[in-house]
């Protein structure tokens, strides 16, 4: 620790929280293209495993099939 943090801890800690919160809203800040693509994907596997655990529930795919294809 500086000299300056240890004289003016508060405003150093401060600083410090201001830094890394500024850092976590650029981390979280989230491209609009890559939100859409991710949210399609997911509403992809979605439909996937849906339609899997149909035949699962129709009995057109064994629960090892299903398991070992899906996850």
């Amino acid at each position: 620790m500086t000299a300056e943090a240890k004289e003016h801890t508060e405003q150093f800690l401060q600083r410090a929280m201001d830094k890394h919160q500024s850092q976590l809203k650029q981390e979280l800040s989230v491209n609009p293209r890559e939100l859409e693509k991710v949210q399609r994907r997911l509403a992809d596997l979605d439909k996937l495993l849906k339609k899997a655990f149909e035949q699962l529930a129709l009995e057109n795919l064994s629960e090892t099939q299903f398991i070992n294809h899906y996850f």
